[in-house]
């Protein structure tokens, strides 16, 4: 909502009502208009008070288990195109902090706390693979299909060596009753051009040239040059620009602890960094507190950005000596591998409900509307609800397999990684409603167009116009700057709008009320004319 820079000014059409109170829309943007005929047109002046930017308080929670190198490499190469998205649309004042998704950690990026230092080199498991059988007893051992050249890359070099760097140690593991690959493929290299080529991206190099067992492309993390020791946060505003320094924070490097690495705890982490309890320091106080203090601006937006390929298995804290609830269970195997299978507290198991984080999360606003979602991870890629559905159930089952290697199961598979099925993540984001937007990282275009549909639904939360009735027929939305008047549309980029139908904060009286949202932040003097019919309430 603009309340904090605008003023908003509603008239009826007089021939329409009467005895319809008129009054500032920041004073009175949930108040009902009453006595309407059965339709009517609405017609909102809007102009800024001032050109104050809008605060965003960014939190990034980002994956640092094994699997994540090439998806960290890629966020940071995409964050300069989030941040451009926003610019063309919004004056704004942030502060960017980063941490990782291991609550258990002790690391630096640990525990919820902001990542202060940057993750300098790959290591061999951040090698490029593609998901493919190995070939079975059919190739020499360790060596793939020499053909993969043509299937993977679309050319047929046939100088070049496809290495297993991942080989299940029996046939009935090489798959999953869902059809997911364990097994994956490697492309041998003897330099940085080797890798260039193949994989037509100057970002990769060669590690361990020439070596039989240990070569492979890699994405260095792009932290050359970045300070030994960073700020707790970044800003990015009219007198302080660090924002550059993004690429050193956000590359959190790989979990070593095995807690950590076994299962990863988003929530809780985004939980643990905003200083909310039941997380608690020696002395009772929430952990992290001065540092959420420090970072959290009253007045501003929230933003909680989750970027993994794994669900999150986020539960209590224990005390010192308790048991891991997902570790050995009576004797049984640990639970860790498949801790998304798990249920949650209330229905008796080991996980914190989701609700409890959304309600966390929301606390910290007067106006829980100013606390916005976004999340990045895994689902199917089907388009299909009923096909979509199927692969989640799917999925479940086969992830629920006696044998362990079933464990590996993913849900989504592509160029840019796989994925396990983010069924809690996917609640958070909707429980957030037009404040949450969930992103599929198997996404075939990468982790670029899924931070840009996030900094969309950003601009459609800051540039949110409540309307006081159901909209019935047609809506028609024009801006007038100066002697030019255009007419917006409905739809995406720049000069249009989206319908909301349901905006969770413009309910008056319980009935739930519609908004549009602007692609464009009005200018000083701009004047937005929203005209429509109305549905009749009681």
């Amino acid at each position: 909502m603009w309340a904090p820079t605008l003023v908003m000014r509603k008239h009826i059409l007089a021939t329409l009502f009467a005895g319809a109170p008129l009054c500032l829309w920041s004073a009175c943007n949930h108040t009902p208009i009453l006595s309407l005929d059965k339709s009517f047109s609405l017609r909102v002046d809007v102009s800024t008070r001032d050109d104050a930017p809008i605060k965003i308080d960014f939190l990034w929670v980002v994956d640092n288990s094994s699997s994540m190198c090439e998806e960290q490499s890629a966020l940071s190469r995409s964050f300069d195109a989030f941040v451009q998205s926003l610019d063309q649309s919004l004056a704004f004042d942030a502060r960017i902090a980063v941490t990782s998704v291991a609550a258990q950690s002790a690391e630096p990026a640990g525990g919820g706390r902001f990542n202060q230092r940057a993750s300098s080199s790959a290591s061999v498991g951040c090698i490029k693979g593609v998901q493919r059988p190995c070939g079975g007893h059919v190739f020499p051992q360790n060596v793939c299909d020499d053909g993969l050249d043509c299937a993977v890359l679309g050319q047929c070099d046939t100088d070049t060596v496809w290495a297993c760097s991942n080989r299940a140690n029996v046939d009935a593991c090489v798959s999953n009753p869902n059809g997911s690959i364990n097994e994956s493929c490697k492309r041998r290299c003897s330099s940085d051009e080797d890798c260039q080529h193949a994989f037509g991206d100057p970002a990769l190099r060669c590690l361990h040239p020439g070596e039989a067992e240990n070569s492979g492309c890699v994405y260095d993390p792009p932290t050359a040059g970045c300070p030994d020791v960073l700020p707790p946060f970044l800003q990015k505003n009219g007198a302080v620009d660090n924002s550059e320094l993004f690429p050193c924070i956000a590359s959190v490097g790989l979990s070593s602890g095995s807690a950590a690495f076994r299962y990863e705890e988003p929530l809780r982490s985004a939980s643990l960094a905003l200083g909310l309890p039941p997380d608690v320091d020696d002395h009772g106080a929430p952990k992290n507190l001065e540092q959420a203090r420090a970072f959290l601006r009253a007045d501003a937006y929230l933003v909680i950005i989750i970027v993994t390929d794994e669900e999150d298995c986020s539960t209590m804290p224990r005390a010192p000596g308790q048991l891991d609830p997902l570790g050995e269970v009576d004797g049984h195997a640990a639970l860790f591998d498949v801790c998304g299978l798990q249920a949650d507290t209330e229905a008796g198991g080991p996980l914190v409900p989701v609700s409890h984080f959304v309600n966390r999360f929301k606390s910290l606003k007067n106006d829980p509307s100013k606390v916005i979602v976004a999340v990045v991870a895994g689902d199917s890629l089907a388009t299909d609800p009923a096909q979509q559905a199927l692969e989640r159930e799917q999925y479940l089952s086969s992830k629920g397999e006696p044998l362990s290697c079933r464990a590996s199961t993913s849900i989504c598979q592509s160029d840019t990684g796989i994925a396990d099925y983010g069924r809690r993540l996917i609640q958070l984001a909707a429980a957030f409603g037009p404040n949450g937007t969930f992103e599929n990282i198997c996404g075939a275009d990468g982790i670029g167009p899924a931070l840009t549909h996030i900094a969309d639904g950003i601009i459609a939360v800051v540039n949110r116009v409540c309307l006081p009735k159901p909209i019935r027929g047609q809506l028609r939305v024009t801006r007038t700057r100066g002697a030019e008047v255009t007419e917006l549309h409905e739809g995406q980029g720049p000069g249009t709008f989206t319908i909301i139908t349901t905006a969770e904060d413009c309910a008056t009286d319980g009935q739930a009320l519609p908004a549009i949202a602007l692609a464009d932040r009005p200018l000083p003097d701009d004047v937005i004319d929203i005209v429509y019919e109305g549905e009749q309430t009681e």
